[in-house]
C-alpha cells in the first residue's frame, strides 16, 4: 500500500472516530458496568481468561526491575497488575482505573492474595500524575481506550523511565486485525476436558454468584498501527513483538470448577507460551492479535517488519464436543407483523458426543435472539420450544418453535440457536447459529 493511499485512509479513520463522539465519561459509565463482581476466581486455572492473565504477564515480567514502582494505568479489577505483584514481590505496583466499581474489586484480589505490594488508586488515567517516578507504565488493552494518548505519553514521559503496552493490533482503518487465530485452541482443549469430565461423572464445585451488569456507555476503541505507535513514542527506542494470548472466546462456562479444568488450563498456558515462542522464531507473530510494544527513551530502532503471513490452510477435522450441532434449512415465514407469533420448524443434528434432552434439571432447548442489521443482539432472548424427544449422538430431528417477533417494524435477523439452560447458549460454545434473514412489518 503506497503512502499517500495509507494516509487518506488514516484520514478517513480519524473523521470517523469524531464523528462517533467517544468520550472519557461514557467509557467510564461503560467499564462500571464491565466490571462488576464476576462468578469465577480469575487466578485459578480452572478460569480459562486466566490464560489470558498469567500469559500477559509472562510477557512484561522481563521488563519489571526489583526495587522499582511499576503503574498499571487502566488496570480494571486488576488481575493483571496482582498478578504481577505475587510473582515480583520486590516491585511495588500501583494499579489505576477511573472506575470506582473496578478498584473495589481490585482491592479485594489483593487482600485475598496477601498482597503487601500491590496499591490501587481510583483516578482519570488521562490526568493522573505519580508521586514519585515509576520504573515502568504498563497498560493491558488499555491504551486503545485514552481520547488524547499523543498527550498523555508527552505528560508522562519525564515520570516513568519506560512505557509497556499490550495492544490489539490495529490496521490502517481503525479495526481490530486479528490474522492468526488460535482461540481454537482453548475451544478443542476444553472439548477433551468436557469429554472426561462427562466419562468420569466430575461433579463441578460450586460456583459464586457474581452481580449483574446494568449496561450504559460506550468505550472508546481506537485500533492503531504500528506507524502510529512510532508517532506517538517518537523519539522512543520500541521493541515491539506479537503475541495470539488474549482470548476472544472462551469455552462457557467461566465460572466451572473442576479438577480437569484446573489441569488443562496450566495445559492451555503452556501451549499458548509455546505458539507465541515458535511464531516469534519464524518472525510471524507480529501477525499476531496483540502486540507487546516496549518504550524506553533512546536512538530510534528500525522495526522489524512481520514476515509473510501464511494463513490456515484447509480446515481440519474437529474433537467433537458437548454442544456441536448442524442446522437443515429453516422451514417458515421471513416476514411477519409487529409483536406476532410465528409458527416455523427447523431441523438439527447432534454432532456431539453428549446426548440432548429437553427433560431433567439442565434441559436442551431450541430457542432464538434477534440481532439487528449490524449483527447486535436485541436485549431480550426468545422462547423456547423443546426437543420432541432425546437426541443422541448422531441423530437428528425437526423441532417445531414458536418465534415473537419485535415490538418494532423493521429488518433484523432471526438467530435460531439452541441453549443449555443454568449452562450456556450452543453459539458462546463455539457452535455457529443458524440465520434467517426476517422482516418485520405493521400490522
Amino acid at each position: 500500500m503506497s503512502r499517500v493511499v495509507r494516509g487518506a485512509l488514516r484520514l478517513l479513520r480519524n473523521l470517523r472516530w469524531r464523528t462517533l463522539r467517544w468520550s472519557a465519561a461514557d467509557d467510564r459509565r461503560y467499564h462500571d458496568a464491565a466490571f462488576l463482581d464476576l462468578a469465577h476466581d480469575p487466578f485459578s486455572p480452572a478460569y480459562t481468561g486466566s490464560v489470558t492473565i498469567r500469559r500477559f504477564a509472562d510477557l512484561v515480567d522481563p521488563f519489571l526491575r526489583d526495587g522499582t514502582t511499576a503503574l498499571d494505568l487502566g488496570c480494571g479489577p486488576g488481575e493483571i497488575t496482582c498478578e504481577l505483584a505475587r510473582r515480583r514481590p520486590a516491585v511495588r505496583v500501583i494499579g489505576v482505573d477511573h472506575s470506582e466499581q473496578a478498584i473495589a474489586v481490585a482491592r479485594a484480589h489483593a487482600a485475598r492474595l496477601g498482597l503487601a505490594n500491590a496499591e490501587f488508586v481510583c483516578a482519570d488515567v488521562a490526568t493522573y500524575s505519580p508521586a514519585g517516578r515509576a520504573g515502568l507504565v504498563m497498560m493491558f488493552n488499555a491504551f486503545h481506550h485514552l481520547v488524547e494518548p499523543r498527550r498523555f505519553v508527552a505528560r508522562l514521559r519525564s515520570a516513568a523511565d519506560a512505557f509497556l503496552l499490550i495492544e490489539p493490533v490495529g490496521d490502517v482503518l481503525g479495526r481490530w486485525r486479528q490474522s492468526l487465530d488460535f482461540d481454537w485452541v482453548a475451544a478443542e482443549l476444553d472439548k477433551i476436558r468436557a469429554r472426561l469430565d462427562h466419562e468420569f461423572r466430575t461433579p463441578p464445585a460450586p460456583a459464586r454468584q457474581g452481580a449483574e451488569a446494568d449496561g450504559g456507555g460506550e468505550p472508546v476503541e481506537h485500533r492503531y498501527t504500528l506507524d502510529d505507535f512510532e508517532s506517538f513514542f517518537e523519539g522512543f527506542e520500541l521493541t515491539i513483538r506479537g503475541t495470539v494470548s488474549g482470548l476472544n472466546v472462551y469455552p462457557p462456562p467461566l465460572e466451572l470448577h473442576t479438577a480437569w479444568r484446573e489441569r488443562f488450563g496450566d495445559l492451555m498456558h503452556d501451549l499458548y507460551a509455546a505458539i507465541d515462542d515458535r511464531l516469534l522464531a519464524e518472525n510471524r507473530d507480529l501477525w499476531g492479535r496483540h502486540w507487546v510494544i516496549h518504550a524506553v527513551d533512546g536512538p530510534r530502532r528500525i522495526r522489524r517488519e512481520p514476515g509473510p503471513f501464511a494463513g490456515a490452510g484447509a480446515p481440519l477435522p474437529a474433537v467433537a464436543g458437548a454442544y456441536d450441532v448442524v442446522y437443515e434449512p429453516y422451514g417458515g415465514p421471513a416476514a411477519a407483523p409487529v409483536s406476532s407469533q410465528v409458527h416455523a420448524e427447523v431441523g438439527l443434528r447432534n454432532a456431539g458426543y453428549m446426548r440432548w434432552s429437553s427433560e431433567g434439571e439442565a434441559p436442551v432447548f431450541v430457542s432464538y435472539r434477534w440481532l439487528d442489521r449490524s449483527g447486535v443482539p436485541l436485549a431480550q432472548e426468545g422462547r423456547r420450544s423443546r426437543l420432541p424427544h432425546p437426541l443422541d449422538a448422531g441423530s437428528s430431528c425437526r423441532v417445531p418453535i414458536v418465534i415473537e417477533t419485535p415490538a418494532l417494524e423493521g429488518r433484523y435477523v432471526l438467530s435460531i440457536d439452541l441453549v443449555h439452560e443454568g449452562v450456556t447458549w450452543f453459539s458462546e460454545a463455539g457452535q455457529a447459529p443458524l440465520r434467517v434473514p426476517f422482516t418485520v412489518t405493521k400490522r
